[in-house]
């Protein structure tokens, strides 16, 4: 733990990630899990340190760190390679309540647990904390970059050279195929989950107090959860489970900064609340359409196995389940606050991707 820690602070990222890669894969699960939390905090600068550099690194001009790190953080890299070994050992994280969207929050001191929460019990919220297993517990970390206090408004390099955008094309494209079908991963991931976890998440989704039955026009209808049957705790599943997670988490740390109640009654809110940088919304916009191309994909699903028909599920609801509830009040509550200038254009843009 001593070395990995130590590896850390080394001055070049490049540096870094080829020592970090090597220690890795040489350590014991129970040691890296321990070590995960410090990596994380290291990688998106939460330690008080100015992080990875996922916003500013050049790919010209800093090509050997911005291909290190990106190859590191990357859907192949040692980082998945990572959470698969906890994964595999079922190491629970805790998450501070804190990092979550306040809505979330609210929520959760009401009783209610999201569904991506709602799949393992949650003793730890009277304490402050969420327990997440590694990889919601990464993408969590990952997800909270963009809308961390000190990131808004921080200037970025151009946005599509950017590490952490390219990521965000990355794990999109991954978890959700431009082709429509997601495929088992390989190697398989070794998590577990039982019929009762699994149904007790469906029941979340059914009853989710997020459904926007007061949104104005009609807008935003929630439908039944797609998860039912959808996955028995057989490993080529998860694969599916990791793609739903994937969409929940990103949607609700970048789309629900904002009360859907306040925003469908246009109350005025005040000029405290969170407003979205450039940067937030043009990501935003990168994410929907790649889940428009994996939603509208060419191929059409020929077979009849399990997989296939959970992913047929997840194509059809993905849009109208998972973003359109938290879609609506985030562009509502952009557009009324967003200065009358040239960047207008990244929030009127998207508006037309979700028609």
């Amino acid at each position: 733990m001593t070395q990995l820690s130590s590896v850390l602070y080394q001055q070049a990222l490049s540096t870094k990630c080829r020592e970090l890669t090597k220690l890795i894969a040489d350590r014991s699960p129970k040691e890296l899990h321990h070590f995960l939390p410090h990596l994380l905090s290291n990688v998106f600068g939460y330690d008080n340190t100015i992080g990875w550099s996922l916003r500013s690194l050049h790919p010209t001009t800093q090509k050997d760190n911005h291909k290190a790190v990106f190859d590191f953080l990357c859907s192949h890299g040692i980082i998945f390679q990572l959470i698969s070994k906890l994964e595999a050992e079922d190491s629970i994280f805790e998450f501070p309540i804190s990092h979550l969207p306040g809505p979330t929050q609210n929520h959760l001191h009401s009783g209610y647990l999201p569904p991506y929460l709602s799949i393992k019990d949650q003793d730890g919220v009277q304490s402050g904390v969420v327990l997440l297993n590694a990889f919601e517990y990464y993408m969590c970390h990952f997800a909270y970059f963009l809308v961390h206090s000190k990131n808004i408004r921080q200037p970025w390099t151009t946005l599509q050279d950017a590490v952490y955008t390219r990521l965000v094309d990355d794990y999109c494209n991954y978890f959700l195929p431009p082709n429509g079908i997601i495929h088992p991963h390989r190697p398989p991931s070794p998590l577990r989950f039982s019929p009762l976890t699994l149904r007790r998440r469906d029941e979340q989704l059914k009853s989710s107090p997020s459904q926007p039955s007061s949104s104005p026009r009609g807008l935003l209808n929630m439908s039944t959860s797609p998860m039912t049957h959808t996955l028995q705790g057989k490993s080529e599943n998860v694969a599916i489970w990791k793609s739903y997670t994937f969409v929940e988490i990103m949607a609700d740390f970048w789309l629900n900064q904002v009360d859907y109640l306040k925003e469908s009654h246009f109350d005025l809110l005040p000029s405290t609340e969170f407003k979205p940088s450039d940067e937030h919304c043009r990501i935003v916009r990168l994410m929907m359409k790649r889940i428009h191309y994996f939603c509208n994909g060419h191929n059409q699903i020929t077979t009849s196995s399990q997989l296939s028909i959970a992913t047929a599920n997840l194509r059809s609801c993905l849009v109208q389940v998972y973003l359109s509830p938290k879609l609506y009040p985030f562009l509502s509550h952009a557009i009324r606050n967003w200065p009358m200038d040239m960047s207008y254009r990244y929030v009127s843009i998207s508006t037309h991707i979700i028609k």
